[in-house]
């Protein structure tokens, strides 16, 4: 996993070392996972990239934009 900010932009990039998404399985209606991460990232005026290698992998790449002056959330989780 790495995180890395870039001006005014958060990339998130999770990847594994697995058997690799396939192509057909990205967008495909059932992979409810995918479509909630897409949607999600969506909400916050990011982009969601979803790619694999078969036998190398997957790798999950979120982009995000950060306002200028956003405050970071520093409020305790319980």
């Amino acid at each position: 996993m790495s995180l890395v900010r870039k001006c005014d932009t958060l990339i998130v990039d999770v990847r594994d070392n697995g058997i690799g998404i396939m192509e057909g399985k990205i967008f495909d209606p059932k992979s409810l996972g995918l479509i909630g991460i897409r949607e999600r990232v969506l909400l916050l005026g990011g982009e969601a990239l979803i790619s694999g290698k078969p036998g190398e992998g997957t790798l999950v790449r979120v982009i995000l934009p950060i306002e200028k002056g956003a405050i970071p959330n520093t409020s305790d989780v319980d």
